[in-house]
């Protein structure tokens, strides 16, 4: 399962499909600039470690378990896009 945000008009596709192709570990997460973001693919050997309540998700598994973890090098900018006002800032 490949999850991400729908509120990041700037994650091209490119960098979904490299995550969901990539076969390096149960995890992998897309990088940007060296840093975590998301899409996210989980495989499903590690859906029963992912938290039922709460928001912190597959970043509680990342953490505890960076063995199970790897990241591929995506294009893109993965600005938090909310309103308007954050798009024309993006854009601008």
């Amino acid at each position: 399962m490949v999850v991400g945000l729908g509120d990041q008009p700037f994650v091209p596709p490119s960098a979904w499909r490299a995550v969901a192709s990539s076969p390096t570990a149960p995890i992998v997460a897309a990088s940007y600039g060296g840093r975590r973001r998301n899409p996210v693919r989980l495989d499903r050997s590690v859906w029963p470690l992912l938290p039922t309540t709460g928001d912190e998700g597959a970043r509680v598994v990342m953490a505890s378990r960076p063995d199970l973890v790897a990241e591929v090098v995506c294009d893109g900018e993965p600005l938090d896009v909310d309103t308007a006002e954050d798009l024309a800032a993006a854009q601008a």
